[in-house]
């Protein structure tokens, strides 16, 4: 079974953990972290009108998209290592780093990539936030036509 885990930061949650230990390691899966980094393109395409938070330089070039694409295979890589330490030697892992849309990338690497299961976090975020900022999750669950389950 090959399970595709999107991760937004280098911290995983006990309940992330738990399942990949107690669900994941029964199954024989495989686990593959991903990391999705907005590209500069996608970024200001996504927020055109908070160019500042673009955090890793000021001019849209390559070098924001390589240090990008560094940090999210950085990102993937510290989950994949807490995941060895806290769930289990035994779980076979791989560490995944993409630049693009977040939720465009978890669905079409989720097709394309032929997993059996997408793992998502739901973030507790309210109303008002989902109708502003959207949501990946809500995003991947319509969308994806690939299994997903959505640890709350």
């Amino acid at each position: 079974m090959k399970i595709l885990l999107p991760v937004s930061s280098k911290e995983i949650d006990s309940i992330v953990l738990k399942w990949i230990r107690d669900v994941a390691q029964k199954l024989n899966a495989q686990v593959d972290v991903l990391n999705v980094q907005y590209s500069y393109e996608t970024f200001t395409l996504a927020y055109p009108t908070y160019p500042e938070f673009v955090y890793m330089t000021d001019k849209p070039d390559e070098t924001h998209d390589k240090k990008a694409l560094e940090n999210a295979k950085n990102i993937a890589g510290s989950i994949c290592d807490m995941i060895k330490a806290k769930a289990g030697s035994g779980i076979k892992t791989k560490c995944l780093g993409e630049l693009g849309e977040p939720a465009g990338v978890i669905i079409n690497m989720a097709e394309e990539g032929k997993y059996d299961l997408v793992v998502l976090r739901d973030r507790d975020r309210t109303d008002v936030g989902r109708f502003f900022l959207g949501s990946i999750t809500d995003k991947v669950v319509h969308h994806c036509k690939t299994a997903v389950l959505v640890l709350k």
